[in-house]
Order: C-alpha cells, then sequence, then structure tokens
C-alpha cells in the first residue's frame, strides 16, 4: 500500500531490497504495517542554492537520519548511509556520491572522484540529499 504524504521530504520502504520506482514529484511514503530490510529519505536542496552551506548541510542530514529512524528506531539499525546526488550546474543527469563528512568541500570532491577532476567546484550543484537506514537482520 502505497500512502501520499505532504512533508517535505519523502519515505520509501523497500522491503528485501527490491527495486522501486520512486516518483519524481510528490511525496510518498510506504504503508507503516510493511516490515523493510531498509528505509530511505530524501529531500530536494537544489532550491536552496548559496543557503546551503555546511551548517546547513549538518542540519539537513540530520533531519533525514531522524526521518528514517522513526520506521526503524536506532536499537534496531544496522547501519546508516548518507548519499548526495550531486551534478554539474544546468546538466539534468545527477550522479549519487557517498557522504563520509556532511560538507560542500567533501561532496564536491567525491563528485570529482567519480564525474570529472577538472572544472571549478562553482559549477557543482547539489540536488539531492538523501539518508539511508538498514534494520539488523535477526
Amino acid at each position: 500500500m502505497i500512502a501520499i504524504c505532504r512533508t517535505k521530504a519523502q519515505v520509501v520502504d523497500v522491503p528485501n531490497h527490491s527495486p522501486t520506482p520512486l516518483a519524481e514529484t510528490g511525496w510518498i511514503v510506504s504503508s507503516p504495517d510493511a516490515p523493510a530490510s531498509y528505509v530511505e529519505a530524501w529531500k530536494n536542496v537544489l532550491a536552496l542554492g548559496e543557503g546551503l552551506d555546511d551548517a546547513r548541510l549538518i542540519a539537513e542530514f540530520g533531519s533525514l537520519s531522524g526521518l528514517t529512524s522513526d520506521r526503524i528506531p536506532v536499537d534496531q539499525s544496522a547501519a546508516v548511509e548518507a548519499y548526495a546526488d550531486v551534478r554539474v550546474r544546468g546538466e539534468v543527469d545527477t550522479v549519487k556520491v557517498r557522504v563520509y563528512e556532511p560538507t560542500l568541500e567533501h561532496i564536491q570532491s567525491r563528485f570529482a572522484e567519480l564525474e570529472s577532476p577538472t572544472g571549478p567546484a562553482g559549477l557543482v550543484e547539489i540536488v539531492t540529499l538523501r539518508v539511508r537506514r538498514y534494520r539488523k537482520i535477526g
């Protein structure tokens, strides 16, 4: 069962790592009664523009982590991962990069490692932040 949730973050449960199509628009959340091996929350931050600094990154990732812990409590969590969908300014396609430090410099350097080591950092924009929380098995 899929329910529409009018919030500023999206949460999708994906039982047994099965592929789930994600809508480009709208906010969706799966049934809270369904068990999940992980839950992922994400937020589009593109509109923040220059307002997305290191302090705001920390706050946004913290908020998303809180959303995931509402679905899989911390004591039932095996791991938590953070990601950012990043692109070159003006491009359509994004690259999902794993985030180990919630700083602009770190995200830009991770993007450069995966996409292209050349080009000024100012041409990189962060589109979406994601937090994925995995449930302990057994």
